[in-house]
């Protein structure tokens, strides 16, 4: 049997994000408080992990929020943000391996006074 922990791979990209210095502040889900700094970012799993017999196979969500000036969005800070994960992210972290051709959506407003940029990784999961 074959066991893949969705914390377990949470934690190890929650640790590239602040290493890599993307933000020192970061969540498994969007807090529901208003205020929560500058910036911070959101990392979870984000599909379902397939297990192939052979490995495993899923998504991982990186959600990179900056606080808007003057109610327009930063895009000063997200661009920093998203070069900073992208220069982080290592092609493997463990006994995950890390696409290095992540899907990015377009930015969006959190309705928080925040925008958002998502990033998504596929990931495969190695046997232990």
């Amino acid at each position: 049997m074959n066991v893949f922990d969705a914390t377990d791979l949470e934690s190890a990209i929650k640790k590239v994000v602040i290493d890599g210095g993307v933000t020192s502040t970061v969540f498994s889900n969007r807090p529901k408080a208003k205020e929560q700094g500058a910036d911070f970012a959101v990392v979870s799993v984000a599909a379902g992990i397939d297990d192939l017999a052979a490995y495993g196979d899923t998504e991982v969500s990186v959600d990179l929020f900056a606080r808007d000036v003057n109610n327009v969005k930063n895009t000063k800070k997200l661009s920093k943000m998203y070069r900073a994960l992208m220069e982080a992210m290592p092609a493997e972290v463990g006994r995950y391996m890390i696409s290095t051709t992540p899907l990015v959506m377009p930015d969006v407003e959190d309705d928080y006074g925040y925008t958002a940029r998502i990033v998504n990784f596929q990931v495969i999961i190695k046997h232990e």
